[in-house]
C-alpha cells in the first residue's frame, strides 16, 4: 500500500468518526421507545404518514380508527397489522388499500367505520 492510499483512507476514517460523535451528541438521552402514555398520538401520526394522506376524508377516517383503538373497540395489532399490509400493496399511494382493509377487516369484528 502506498503511503499517500493509507494517509487518505486514515484522513477519511477520522472524518467518519468524528461525525460520528458529533451525532451522538445531538441525540437526546433517553430510550428511544414509545412510553405507554403516547401509543394512540404515535399510531395516529405513524398512519397519516405511512398512509400518504392527503384529503380531509382521509385523515377524518384515520382519527376515527384510532380513536375506536383508543376505545378498545379495535384491537391495535389488527390496525398495525393492516397498516403493513397496505403499505406491501400500494407503494406509491397505500391508503385505500387501508380503507378498504380496515372496513373489511372491521365488519368481520361487528365494528362499523
Amino acid at each position: 500500500m502506498r503511503r499517500r492510499h493509507f494517509l487518505c483512507m486514515v484522513a477519511v476514517w477520522g472524518a467518519w468518526s468524528r461525525r460520528a460523535m458529533i451525532r451522538a451528541e445531538d441525540e437526546p438521552s433517553g430510550s428511544a421507545t414509545p412510553q405507554p402514555g403516547g401509543k394512540v398520538a404515535d399510531l395516529e401520526q405513524t398512519l397519516k404518514s405511512g398512509l400518504r394522506a392527503r384529503r380531509q376524508l382521509e385523515f377524518d377516517f384515520i382519527h376515527q380508527v384510532v380513536l375506536k383503538v383508543k376505545s378498545k373497540e379495535l384491537p391495535a395489532d389488527l390496525v398495525q397489522s393492516t397498516f403493513q399490509w397496505a403499505r406491501k400493496r400500494g407503494a406509491r399511494y397505500p391508503y385505500p388499500y387501508f380503507e378498504r382493509g380496515m372496513r373489511e377487516r372491521a365488519q368481520r369484528l361487528g365494528v362499523t367505520l
